[in-house]
């Protein structure tokens, strides 16, 4: 962009998009200076050490910056196929979002999600943010079928996270 153009414009943030490997900055195209609050860039140079270690089976998928995001369900198309009856073909994905890692329920029967040392929750058409380790299944209680559960462990610059 021209230098004069710029003087225009702010940057607000950066999103993940879908389609995209990376994610784009986000900038507000300026019209009216009079009162305009000015923003401080909190995430500039940030380095992205955050790493979510998910296991199912034999299968192991490390999150991160450069893979930010994970699909579970009944469907082939997953990254992780959960041959469970209650699981929705397309259940639940797990993304990596200002570098924290969410866990999306897009279901009909729920998910459930144990993290270690705090109660079990169901999440219903609802997002949590994971933290330390833990167990997600599809459609039932994480007690039910161990065998049937996703586990992650949270890894940060320093190792587990808190």
């Amino acid at each position: 962009m021209p230098d004069e153009l710029k003087s225009g414009v702010r940057f607000i943030d950066k999103a993940a998009v879908k389609g995209k490997k990376e994610e784009l900055e986000l900038f507000e195209v300026l019209w009216e200076f009079e009162n305009l609050t000015i923003v401080q860039n909190i995430f500039e140079d940030k380095p992205h050490e955050a790493k979510l270690t998910v296991r199912f089976g034999e299968t192991t998928v490390e999150l991160s910056h450069e893979r930010p995001a994970l699909h579970m369900g009944r469907g082939i198309e997953n990254d992780f196929v959960i041959p469970e009856p209650l699981a929705s073909r397309s259940h639940a994905r797990i993304e990596f979002r200002r570098e924290r890692f969410v866990l999306i329920d897009q279901s009909i029967n729920g998910t459930y999600v144990s993290i270690l040392g705090e109660k079990e929750v169901v999440l219903r058409r609802d997002e949590i943010v994971l933290q330390r380790e833990g167990k997600i299944s599809l459609g039932k209680s994480t007690t039910l079928q161990p065998e049937m559960c996703v586990t992650f462990s949270l890894l940060g610059a320093g190792g587990l996270l808190k």
